[in-house]
């Protein structure tokens, strides 16, 4: 051997180590499917869960809808009756042309308002002894329900249209005479 240089010897592995012989070779054709085979697991997952949480999406927005429309709705039933109490002689027309205009957003042909008046025994005002009358015994009131014909987005098998309803009295304030 020459001066400065160097043999290089080649390591020994045993014929069964991994990536040498038919063994090692059939190992990574294994590992080659097997990284294959968990990019279609990927799709699969994504194939099964994504109509799920479109479906939690839906849920979400509908109930959205829901909960807007019980509110717009309570709102307006509530204004109505206000507008009654303040306006004894108010009509049952004009009483639910004022709970049509507070339902913002809602569609007028799906709202149903019913306008009730009641009259319990005889109502007296009295003098207080300060020259303020204070009203005594029965009394006028009235009732305002609102109905709702709520009609999802997507109809699902099984749920249609509902109706969402809500109610609101109060007394009528007459003035002494």
């Amino acid at each position: 051997m020459a001066k400065g240089m160097t043999i290089h010897r080649r390591a020994r592995t045993s014929p069964n180590a991994p990536g040498t012989g038919a063994i090692g070779a059939g190992l990574r054709r294994l590992c080659a499917r097997g990284a294959a085979c968990r990019l279609g697991s990927v799709a699969i997952e994504f194939a099964v869960l994504l109509p799920v949480f479109l479906a939690l999406i839906y849920g979400l927005f509908e109930f959205a809808r829901i909960a807007w429309t019980q509110t717009t709705l309570e709102y307006a039933v509530e204004e109505a009756a206000r507008f009654a109490m303040v306006n004894p002689t108010a009509s049952a027309t004009q009483i639910t042309a004022v709970a049509n205009d507070s339902a913002t957003g809602l569609d007028a042909g799906e709202i149903t308002i019913t306008v009730t008046f009641e009259k319990l025994g005889v109502r007296e005002f009295v003098s207080d002894g300060f020259g303020d009358f204070v009203a005594e015994g029965g009394g006028e009131f009235v009732t305002v329900d609102g109905t709702y014909n709520f009609v999802p987005i997507v109809k699902i098998v099984g749920v249609g249209s509902f109706n969402i309803t809500s109610t609101a009295r109060m007394p009528i304030v007459i003035p002494p005479d």
